[in-house]
């Protein structure tokens, strides 16, 4: 039974050869029918329905990416269902939404392309783990975090913390005021900093550094003084408690002259050059009457 007829032989003018419909639906692709009211109707495929969601929507357009329309359809081999994100007319990269029409943005878990036309505040990603979280190794906006990128980043630490690295000067040099590491240089840290040249502090050199400011031990921290990170000696006016010379806690000072005419320790009243304590008067029964230079006297008959 004839479904058109139009007085012609003609296909593609909605009735074709044999007479049947020519439309979206029929499952004969068409590619441009005119139809008798003079419109034009172009398909890109036709399966026989007029469903959309299959890989040819109702109107007999193929849903793919790249369409310039946001669909969810199945793939040809109708198992995997897309659900696009975007479609921007192209399977262009860097233009915010990529070749499988995803959103390009950093969080997305994709390393995406750098933007076509980059402007001040656009992100060039670096990499990409699906979060904007820091302390994680990607950065909230999508930069790898680790020590030398010129950034303060919050980085994992002891026992899965996250800390934040006290410097980043976009190296990972010693000895110009941010360690390796990524940990200010100072005296008091802890570390022994050997020479350290800071473009903001100054340049020091370390004998030690044990992290206190406790100055009757080996190492003198005082900052007041000037004193910093060197080792505590005779002579120098801090009285060593642990040993006198820094190789180990068996020669303890007792006292400290310190240095006043600057040539090296000097004896006095109370503390000998050898930061041992002196006695006056150590002369015996004689020196408890010692008035005067009669004590001296008296020394003898002890």
């Amino acid at each position: 039974m004839e479904e058109c007829d139009d007085g012609n032989d003609t296909a593609l003018d909605g009735c074709d050869r044999s007479c049947r419909l020519e439309g979206c639906g029929n499952g004969v692709l068409e590619p441009q029918i005119t139809l008798p009211s003079g419109d034009v109707w172009t398909e890109g495929c036709d399966d026989g329905n007029t469903i959309s969601g299959d890989g040819c929507d109702s109107r007999c357009r193929v849903e793919e990416c790249g369409n310039g329309r946001t669909e969810t359809f199945v793939l040809p081999d109708g198992v995997t269902t897309v659900t696009e994100a975007c479609d921007d007319g192209n399977n262009t990269r860097g233009d915010g939404c990529d070749e499988l029409c995803r959103q390009e943005a950093c969080g997305n878990g994709t390393v995406d392309a750098p933007p076509q036309n980059p402007g001040p505040d656009d992100i060039v990603e670096q990499c990409d783990d699906g979060n904007n979280a820091d302390g994680d190794g990607c950065s909230f906006d999508c930069q790898e975090e680790a020590c030398g990128n010129g950034r303060l980043d919050l980085r994992e630490g002891p026992g899965g913390m996250s800390v934040l690295e006290e410097c980043d000067d976009d190296n990972n040099i010693d000895g110009d005021g941010c360690d390796a590491q990524c940990r200010e240089e100072r005296c008091g840290n802890g570390l022994l900093e050997p020479h350290v040249e800071s473009p903001t502090r100054g340049t020091w050199d370390e004998a030690c550094d044990d992290g206190d400011a406790d100055n009757t031990d080996n190492c003198i921290i005082d900052v007041a003084a000037a004193r910093l990170c060197q080792f505590n000696v005779c002579g120098d006016g801090y009285v060593d408690l642990e040993d006198s010379d820094g190789d180990g806690p068996d020669v303890a000072e007792e006292c400290d002259p310190g240095n006043p005419l600057g040539t090296g320790p000097v004896d006095t009243e109370d503390c000998t050059r050898y930061c041992k304590n002196s006695f006056c008067g150590e002369g015996g029964e004689g020196g408890e009457g010692g008035e005067g230079g009669e004590g001296g006297e008296g020394g003898e008959g002890g």
